[in-house]
């Protein structure tokens, strides 16, 4: 599977900051509803034994 940079961003993520993924959303404004919020939960759990995640671009979801 090839990485598809020009389409998504990746970034490392570890156990720590996982924990402070909703704090960073409302300290910096962003809102989500409870169900994208679980959306994002379950896909972050999905691929965790990867310790890499590559969400898409605004629009691609």
């Amino acid at each position: 599977m090839s990485k598809k940079t020009s389409r998504s961003v990746s970034f490392q993520m570890d156990d720590v900051s996982e924990r402070y993924m909703l704090e960073f959303f409302e300290q910096n404004n962003i809102k989500f509803s409870p169900f994208v919020k679980r959306l994002i939960w379950n896909y972050i759990h999905e691929n965790k034994e990867k310790n890499v995640y590559e969400l898409p671009k605004a629009g691609q979801m």
